[in-house]
This record gives structure tokens, sequence and C-alpha cells, in this order.
């Protein structure tokens, strides 16, 4: 079974090789190019593009893995390790960094002057729409 990095680089392999050139399909060779997929003396492999292309090989040295720009597997399962990204830290607002500074006290402050402000500019709407009518 091969895993999903594997299953992208064989679903590009087919993709290349079934594209037809002059009423041919591309010739692995020119996928390896593309691709480059390499044997370690750094000519082109086609016949692991072919194996990993079609007949659902998985790559296990880790050699080939790195030349292939494939993640390491585990020796045991054979498993793809995942990558685990570095947690993003967020940066509060300039609000809410203010709004936690305050104490407790001054926040009801700030609540009750916002609360009757509120209240004025509705009565004031209020008294407009009254005035009107």
């Amino acid at each position: 079974m091969q895993s999903k990095q594997t299953i992208r680089l064989a679903v590009k392999i087919r993709k290349i090789h079934e594209k037809k050139i002059k009423g041919k399909k591309t010739p692995f060779r020119v996928v390896c190019e593309r691709l480059n997929i390499r044997k370690e003396d750094g000519r082109t492999d086609e016949g692991l593009a072919y194996k990993i292309g079609y007949n659902d090989y998985e790559p296990s040295s880790r050699e080939v893995r790195k030349r292939l720009g494939l993640r390491d597997v585990c020796s045991k399962c054979k498993r793809a390790f995942r990558v685990i990204k570095p947690a993003v830290v967020h940066t509060p607002s300039p609000a809410l960094a203010w709004w936690k500074k305050l104490k407790r006290e001054e926040r009801e402050k700030v609540i009750n002057a916002s609360y009757k402000n509120y209240l004025n500019w509705r009565n004031k709407w209020k008294t407009i729409g009254q005035s009107s009518n």
C-alpha cells in the first residue's frame, strides 16, 4: 500500500507518461527527467518510475525516499511519518490586550459607561422617531 505522498507521485508519473507526444506515450526517461527520479549516480531511473506509477510500489530505503523527496517511513510498520507543524502563536488584537490588562473595577466602569452611552443614543433616536410622527 502506498502512502499519500507516494500516491501523489504515482499520479504525476501516470499523467505525464500518458500524455501523447507525436501520437506515442511520453517515454519514462522524459518522465524521470521532469520529476527528478534518479539513481545514486545521477542517471534517470525508469524502472523505479514504472514501479511507483503502475505497480503500487512504495520505496522503503531511506536513501531512495530522500532522493525522491518523500518522507521517511517507520522500519517496522512501513508507514510514513507525519510532519508535525510548529504551533502558530496568535497575537491578540490591541483592543483585547488593553481589555485584559484592566482590573475588574475598571472593566465594570467601562461597561457601565458604554451602556449609558447606548441608552442615551437609543433615547435620542426614540425622541426623533416620535417627533416625526
